[in-house]
């Protein structure tokens, strides 16, 4: 069967619509180094439509995990707009059926709760993939923090990242960040698979 990937450009809309805490939207652009960077992974390429369900479902544990790291470096809130994704990406609730299969299972509910639960269900799923993916893209904790303490910048270039990194990783650890930032974010890391939403 032909091997196919998911571009950025897939996701462009939805992004561009769902992720808006920067004026120069900067975060918007990590999203996409990243993505681009895990289809060299090989986590965006699928040969039939559960494959591309499950890429679109990775792309989803980014989005909500970009959103998460914000709140926590930057203290805001902001939802997740799991819901608009079955319109704004093609999501079939057939396929996510199929993929959920009899390990999930709520006992009451309308069809979107159950199209929702199971969206959300499939995405917790990913997270160690897309974890794993994030901090070897970034070198690890100290990359990814970095990554996301530059963010208010302009100007950000992520293609140039390692030289961003050598300038100012010495300065890091006088970022005034709340306590258990860092904390949080290694605990993120290391139970990706079972952490909970924020939201």
């Amino acid at each position: 069967m032909e091997l196919k990937t998911v571009q950025f450009d897939y996701f462009e809309a939805y992004s561009r619509k769902h992720i808006t805490f920067f004026p120069a939207g900067s975060e918007y652009r990590w999203l996409e180094h990243v993505w681009n960077k895990m289809i060299e992974l090989h986590l965006a390429s699928y040969t039939n439509e559960i494959g591309r369900h499950l890429v679109i479902v990775r792309f989803l544990g980014l989005y909500e995990q970009i959103i998460i790291f914000i709140c926590l470096v930057f203290n805001q809130k902001h939802s997740i707009a799991f819901d608009e994704a079955f319109k704004e990406l093609g999501i079939s609730p057939l396929r996510l059926g199929q993929m959920t299969g009899p390990d999930h299972e709520i006992e009451t509910g309308d069809e979107h709760q159950l199209n929702r639960s199971a969206l959300r269900f499939l995405v917790k799923g990913q997270r160690g993939t897309v974890y794993n993916a994030i901090f070897r893209i970034f070198g690890g904790e100290s990359g990814v923090l970095l990554s996301l303490l530059l963010l208010p910048r302009s100007d950000l270039d992520y293609e140039n990242f390692d030289d961003l990194y050598e300038q100012y990783a010495p300065v890091m650890r006088h970022y005034p960040l709340a306590p258990d930032t860092m904390k949080k974010i290694s605990v993120f890391s290391s139970k990706s698979s079972s952490s909970p939403l924020l939201f």
